[in-house]
């Protein structure tokens, strides 16, 4: 079942084939179950060869000898969701292929469904926009203030950008303590890492294997290979992409935004749909498979 997934998989990543897949509805829920449960070698309650059905004017399936009933939707985005599957894979691929984002009303106009559908959708989605762990190699490490007059807010980034790779972890400080500085690096930024930051001194007292830095205050913003331009455009484009996209962003949501936003840079050169694809069955954890 797992080579039926995967050639699933290249057919809707395929732009010829994806207009065809997100139409159907069945093809988009027997996507889902091979990904969840195709590499089952036997159902969890009987313990007997994993031959599962799916039962009539259903989304779930059904085990042939028990008749254990399981859901791929379980535990997923989709769950609970009366919203037509077609609609959900037709939004993650719109909110893949866009460059500075999309908003909730764009989305309601392009999948064809209500503003609040289209919200509650997008914010899920969001969700699977998650780097996550530690980045390495050369690192830009810089701050920059997003928002309008009297409501900005301290962003604290971290840039890896070399031939190769491309990672970026972002993260919201409206305190811009010491602490969060701290935490953000721990979490983030492997301590092996040669590091390049501007003369703020809370990164001075962060231990890196090598730090290099420039003092912009002097008027020094490039030394040899020494610099944070890279990081440092970065922050004029997600201003403008949140004021051009989005228009305002609330503050409980904010830090979704810039997840966002740095998964994108961490994919830059290539494809993120099919990467949100096999993202979608991993929702699901081993321990919850043949329990939902």
């Amino acid at each position: 079942m797992n080579k039926l997934y995967e050639q699933r998989k290249r057919e809707v990543a395929a732009s010829s084939k994806f207009r065809e897949f997100v139409s159907d509805d069945d093809k988009c829920l027997e996507f889902m179950f091979f990904g969840v449960y195709g590499g089952c070698a036997e159902c969890s309650e009987c313990g007997k060869p994993f031959r599962y059905h799916r039962l009539k004017n259903s989304k779930k399936y059904c085990c042939q000898y028990c008749g254990h009933i399981v859901s791929p939707l379980a535990n997923t985005i989709f769950h609970k969701s009366s919203t037509p599957l077609s609609k959900w894979f037709q939004a993650i691929y719109e909110m893949s292929i866009v460059k500075n984002g999309i908003s909730a009303l764009e989305l309601m106009s392009k999948i064809d469904v209500t503003y609040k559908t289209a919200w509650r959708m997008f914010r899920q989605i969001r969700g699977l926009f998650d780097s996550g762990g530690l980045i390495s190699g050369v690192v830009e490490i810089d701050e920059g203030n997003i928002g309008g007059v009297g409501n900005k807010t301290t962003v604290l980034g971290a840039w890896v950008v070399s031939r190769s790779s491309s990672q970026m972890r972002l993260k919201s400080a409206p305190e811009y303590s010491r602490e969060d500085i701290s935490a953000f690096i721990d979490k983030n930024v492997d301590r092996d890492s040669i590091v390049y930051t501007d003369g703020n001194m809370e990164y001075r007292r962060v231990g890196f294997r090598e730090r290099e830095y420039v003092i912009h205050s002097k008027q020094e913003y490039v030394r040899g290979a020494v610099h944070t331009l890279t990081i440092d455009g970065f922050w004029a484009y997600l201003r403008k992409s949140i004021r051009g996209t989005y228009t305002s962003v609330s503050k409980k949501y904010f830090q979704r935004y810039l997840d966002e936003f740095a998964f994108r840079r961490s994919f830059v050169g290539h494809q993120v749909f099919p990467f949100l694809l096999a993202l979608l069955p991993n929702q699901v954890s081993q321990k919850k498979i043949g329990r939902s």
